[in-house]
Formats: structure tokens, C-alpha cells, sequence
């Protein structure tokens, strides 16, 4: 069946023509697309990376970008990307998310752990789940450290949970607002001591883009 311009749309997700099917009917996303999707959720990145704009490569970020790079395609040390907020730390590894093809689980700190609280309820037994499933994973990407209010029990729970990454020699991927010797005062030295170990440690240092675009 031809395919006429009249009944082609734009696809709610990549927002590019998208044409009727070979049953005459237009679907509102593509196929692809709506994989994509689906792999994003279950990976856990948010909706506003979904779509990842053109990174512009400055000074201050060339470093970072070409390390994101060739992770990509040989991933396996860690990476800590730290710098201010908003000059594109969450944009890179959300890049890693998307694009490196093995076991990948993208996780929000604060988020996590604000999760961890709320079953403490007589639901205690699920963070030691949750933690495992973490510790396990392939590729695990934790990005905000440190924008959770310190405490003993926040730096014992991270510790935990990157000690088992540590240990089991699993591939850790962070970013924080905060240079690592910053970090100690919060999480503690084991836990700053572990991801230097893992992770080669690099600063982005530009503008926050946000204010820019303002």
C-alpha cells in the first residue's frame, strides 16, 4: 500500500513523519520509538533524558564528554563526574544509559533513599532486597551524591551498597555537585575511598546551563 503525506503524521515521541501502516492505519508513536520507551522506564531515566539534545563540547567539558565516549564503547572502569549544577552531568550518563547495550539501571539518590525511609515501616525486610538487586547490577549508574541531607544512616546505606559494588568488582557510574574530598565530611572516608578506586574522577568545569538559558 502506498503511503500518502496526507496521512502521515508526526510521532508523539521523535516528533518525525510517521506513515500509515500496511492495514491503512496511523499509529501516534513508532515502533521503535515505543521500544525505546519501554527500555527507558525499566532502565529508569527520567522522561526529560529521554530525548538527549546535541551536547556542546566546551573546554571545560571535553574531558568529561570524550571519558563518556569511550565508555561507551569499552565499559568498564567507573566514572565520577562531578561539578556545579546544571552543567550537564545527568546529560552524559543518561547518554551511557541509553546507549551501552548490557544490564543498566539508572538511579536517583536521594530518590532511592527516600524510598529506603519509607519502608521502614514494618517493611524493612524490602531495602536489603533492594540494595542486592543494586549491588548486582551490570552497570549502575547513581547520579546526585550528595544532594541528600548527611547522616549516619545516609553514609552507612551508601556505603553498603557501594562496598558490595566495590567488592564484587561491578561497574559503578556517579555524579555529584561535590569534589570527593568534599564528599568525606558527608558519606565518610570508606565510601569516598572506594569510588576513587573504581571510578576516574573527573570534573566538568562550565556554567550552569540553565542559568544561561534564562
Amino acid at each position: 500500500m502506498t503511503t500518502s503525506l496526507k496521512n502521515k503524521q508526526i510521532c508523539l515521541f521523535c516528533k518525525k513523519p510517521i506513515g500509515a501502516n500496511e492495514y491503512g492505519f496511523t499509529p501516534k508513536i513508532h515502533f521503535d520509538c515505543e521500544q525505546k520507551i519501554i527500555k527507558f522506564k525499566k532502565i529508569g531515566i527520567d522522561r526529560r533524558f529521554w530525548i538527549l539534545p546535541d551536547f556542546k563540547i566546551e573546554f571545560g567539558n571535553k574531558t568529561a564528554f570524550e571519558a563518556i565516549e569511550n565508555f561507551i564503547k569499552n565499559p568498564v572502569k567507573g566514572i565520577f563526574l562531578f561539578g556545579q549544577a546544571g552543567t550537564g552531568k545527568t546529560h552524559l550518563v543518561s547518554k551511557i544509559a541509553q546507549e551501552v547495550n548490557k544490564e543498566i539501571k539508572f538511579v536517583k539518590v536521594p530518590k532511592l533513599l527516600l524510598s529506603l525511609k519509607s519502608n521502614f515501616d514494618g517493611h524493612g525486610y524490602r531495602n536489603e532486597q533492594i540494595i542486592n538487586n543494586l549491588s548486582k547490577v551490570e552497570i549502575l549508574i547513581l547520579d546526585d551524591l550528595g544532594a541528600e541531607k548527611a547522616s549516619e544512616w545516609v553514609a552507612e546505606t551508601l556505603y553498603i551498597l557501594i562496598d558490595e559494588r566495590y567488592s564484587n568488582m561491578n561497574t559503578t557510574i556517579l555524579t555529584s555537585n561535590y569534589h570527593p574530598s568534599d564528599l568525606v565530611g558527608r558519606l565518610g572516608d570508606r565510601v569516598v575511598s572506594r569510588i576513587s578506586e573504581m571510578c576516574r574522577i573527573i570534573e566538568i568545569k562550565t556554567s550552569d546551563k540553565r542559568k544561561d538559558r534564562r
